[in-house]
């Protein structure tokens, strides 16, 4: 599983994905830089997060896309 993640940064810079109710996410599955940010609400109202993975060593890519997010999305329920 990890060689075949890690072949899909081939052809893209980072994964962005729902983290709501997935069993593992990709960073507990293949150990590849990871961060969940808010992202809004489910049909339910609860929280949900929007994971995005990098490649090995892509923690400044991963960290630079989700503080673009943040600086252009309204925080909800933030102080």
């Amino acid at each position: 599983m990890r060689r075949a993640i890690g072949a899909v940064f081939s052809d893209v810079d980072l994964l962005v994905t729902n983290d709501g109710d997935a069993a593992a996410t990709i960073e507990e599955a293949v150990r590849l830089p990871t961060v969940s940010i808010p992202c809004g609400f489910n049909s339910s109202g609860l929280p949900i997060g929007m994971q995005i993975s990098g490649p090995r060593s892509g923690e400044a890519q991963v960290l630079a896309l989700a503080h673009a997010y943040e600086q252009l999305t309204e925080v909800v329920g933030g102080t």
